[in-house]
């Protein structure tokens, strides 16, 4: 077969270019094949889903499964969807022979139970989107050699996975086709920085946030910016906004996404449950015990239902590498997150105790009820010796 020697996803990303012509032509356009596909249903006692197949005019096995199995192409292989469709031909037609296929052909196509098998085609700008007859969605970029689909299963609403090919391109420009965001934040970045460094990565995408940086989902709902003396960008936010868990964040992180480029101090995140977490930039000689000592002082000034925070514990940032060694060790140069939470409101004075911190049945010193029985005892000897 001509196609037998072409490399995985290449022949995939040619095959959809050639059969929709998404070089040229309208952002939108439905690209449907001339061929015919039918469910018939599950055979559920060999795990198998049965379709329907015709053949349409100048119709082959290479269309045929360039447009209705591409997620078995590109997970699988450049020649897995044509060889399913080749046998299943054959088994209809065993005296022919594959060059011989011919419009009007029709035979039943048996795949695994769950595989995607595409009803649908539509190009928009530089994808092409496919809808399956179980309700999935794939959208593929057929000229972007990084990014080989993006998949939306039914029943699994508000998530999607990406499958991302290794290579030589920017983590910038990625990420925002990948999380399909105008200014990726620094941990999108990040994630797609790592996954270009191995050669396929499968990544899953929370469809109900934007961004990974939840700051970056809350920001423009601040009702106050300003500039705080440290030379961070202050957000405030409005109190009774009770489904943001902000009240305050000091930020001089940005659309920066290069970690590089971060300040000692990048954030302060007060929250309303009175956390406070502080984003570090880590430098050689830092201790542990220092960063985590909380600012008592300025923190209540925000978060004026605390005055104190317990000493803070530092806690993970993935996707980014953490800063402290497995022996315990700040590693310079990373990025440390503490969280410090705040501590339990202490127990109000008993109004039954003194400003001394004796009982109120004290009299100079002296326990009342003692003074009460030393009495009795005074008065029952006099008794006695006046019998």
């Amino acid at each position: 077969m001509a196609w037998a020697g072409l490399r995985p996803f290449t022949w995939l990303a040619t095959a959809l270019v050639a059969a929709v012509g998404v070089v040229a032509g309208p952002s939108s356009v439905a690209a449907q094949p001339a061929d015919q596909i039918t469910p018939l249903g599950p055979d559920t006692g060999r795990g198998v889903d049965r379709y329907q197949m015709v053949v349409g005019p100048g119709g082959s096995f290479w269309e045929l499964g360039v447009s209705h199995l591409p997620l078995l192409a590109l997970e699988q292989g450049d020649l897995k969807a044509v060889t399913l469709i080749e046998q299943a031909w054959r088994a209809q037609y065993p005296g022919r022979t594959p060059n011989d296929v011919r419009p009007d052909d029709s035979f039943v196509l048996e795949v695994p139970n769950g595989t995607f098998v595409a009803r649908s085609q539509v190009r928009q700008s530089d994808r092409l989107i496919f809808d399956s007859f179980g309700g999935d969605q794939l959208t593929t970029f057929p000229r972007d050699p990084v990014i080989a689909y993006r998949l939306r299963r039914a029943g699994l609403e508000g998530r999607a996975e990406v499958l991302i090919n290794g290579g030589q391109a920017s983590a910038v420009e990625e990420a925002r086709r990948i999380y399909d965001v105008d200014s990726p934040d620094f941990l999108q970045v990040r994630t797609v920085r790592g996954a270009l460094q191995e050669r396929t990565t499968k990544i899953t995408l929370d469809l109900t946030k934007k961004y990974l940086d939840d700051f970056r989902n809350y920001r423009d709902r601040a009702v106050r910016v300003e500039r705080t003396p440290d030379g961070l960008t202050a957000y405030a936010f409005d109190r009774t906004d009770q489904d943001n868990p902000f009240v305050r964040i000091e930020d001089a992180i940005g659309d920066e996404t290069d970690p590089g480029n971060f300040p000692r101090l990048c954030r302060i995140a007060f929250y309303r449950d009175g956390t406070v977490r502080r984003y570090l930039i880590t430098e050689s000689g830092d201790s542990l015990a220092t960063l985590s000592r909380p600012d008592n002082a300025a923190w209540t000034k925000v978060l004026p239902s605390w005055q104190e925070w317990l000493p803070g514990q530092a806690e993970a940032l993935p996707p980014f590498t953490p800063a402290i060694s497995s022996a315990g060790v700040l590693l310079p140069g990373r990025i440390l997150v503490i969280a410090y939470r705040p501590r339990s409101s202490q127990a109000s004075p008993q109004p039954t105790r003194t400003a001394a911190g004796g009982s109120s049945l004290d009299c100079l010193g002296v326990p009342l009820g003692l003074l009460l029985v030393a009495g009795l005892a005074f008065g029952m000897r006099r008794s006695v010796a006046s019998d």
